[in-house]
């Protein structure tokens, strides 16, 4: 699940057009609000409906127009983004240990008041991506927390579409082809990846295969052969196999690759990666008989979909 935390600053822009940014915040929240990404929660923090409401009260000066774009806001954020506190239930035992949590976290990564409590919840829920036009109050976090991305919305909209039109390249136009129409490889392929790998309606393949049963560099080849000859960039496939089998970064993924084109099983060109013949034979021949003589009770069924 990759979670993505958005600053009360860019809701705030994209709701007040007097703000520095509103254009660039309005689309992106947008693009949050209209876009279903798989495997994807978009959060922010519950103290951001109390920004807006102040922010609201001061430039329109009319309570009865605050407390109706408040209440269009909540409406329109069911479904697709959650408020978050600062501390899970189970640690909100009271308003002193909030306090001294959110005094810890502005000591430990130097954020100003206003940012605390944001810097608080992005660090309890252990998020993916921190969306802020201040970046630079968040810097800190960006040292100790190596696998936080943190991008302003302009940056952000530009690589949620290019990821999700990567993900648009599964699977191959020969795999969307009428049966009768299929190359033989292909339908030996497809045959053999039973119970393996599917592809599911919207087009994503996925392992289906016991999480212990393959290593790291088995489940790449799997997904490279599922989607053989589109080639996938270390990114794609740390999308794909963070979604469902482990969490595998993209570093993580360029380390296994290299093993596997160092023994000729893969190709890397202009960043992207597929499977060699001598990838393809060794996947089918013995990656594809071992897992199924393995564990042949705990495989499902293929569903490598046209």
């Amino acid at each position: 699940m990759t979670l993505i935390y958005i600053d009360s600053d860019v809701i705030v822009a994209s709701e007040l057009k007097e703000e520095q940014y509103s254009s660039e915040s309005k689309r992106f929240m947008e693009y949050v609000l209209k876009s279903r990404i798989p495997d994807t929660t978009f959060l922010t923090s519950v103290f951001t409906f109390l920004e807006l409401a102040s922010a609201m009260i001061r430039r329109t000066r009319n309570k009865d127009r605050a407390y109706s774009l408040l209440y269009q806001i909540r409406n329109s954020w069911k479904g697709s983004i959650k408020p978050y506190p600062p501390l899970p239930r189970s640690k909100l035992t009271s308003f002193t240990r909030l306090v001294d949590t959110l005094i810890e976290t502005s000591i430990k990564f130097r954020t100003p008041s206003g940012n605390t409590i944001h810097a608080q919840t992005a660090v309890q829920y252990e998020i993916n991506y921190l969306i802020t036009w201040n970046k630079d109050h968040f810097l800190g976090m960006q040292r100790e927390m190596k696998n936080l991305k943190i991008l302003n919305p302009t940056e952000a909209l530009a690589e949620f579409k290019s990821k999700a039109n990567a993900l648009k390249k599964y699977p191959t136009k020969s795999e969307q082809m009428p049966p009768k129409r299929r190359p033989a490889e292909i339908e030996r392929r497809i045959k053999g990846l039973e119970g393996l790998v599917e592809i599911t309606s919207g087009r994503r393949p996925t392992l289906i295969v016991p999480h212990d049963s393959i290593t790291a560099t088995e489940a790449i080849a799997l997904m490279l052969m599922a989607v053989h000859p589109t080639p996938l960039s270390d990114e794609d496939l740390s999308n794909l196999l963070s979604s469902s089998w482990k969490t595998m970064k993209p570093e993580a993924v360029r380390a296994r690759a290299s093993e596997l084109r160092r023994e000729g099983k893969l190709i890397a060109e202009k960043g992207e990666y597929s499977l060699s013949g001598a990838g393809v034979q060794w996947v089918m021949s013995e990656v594809v008989g071992r897992i199924k003589s393995d564990k042949p009770d705990k495989l499902g069924k293929t569903s490598i979909v046209p």
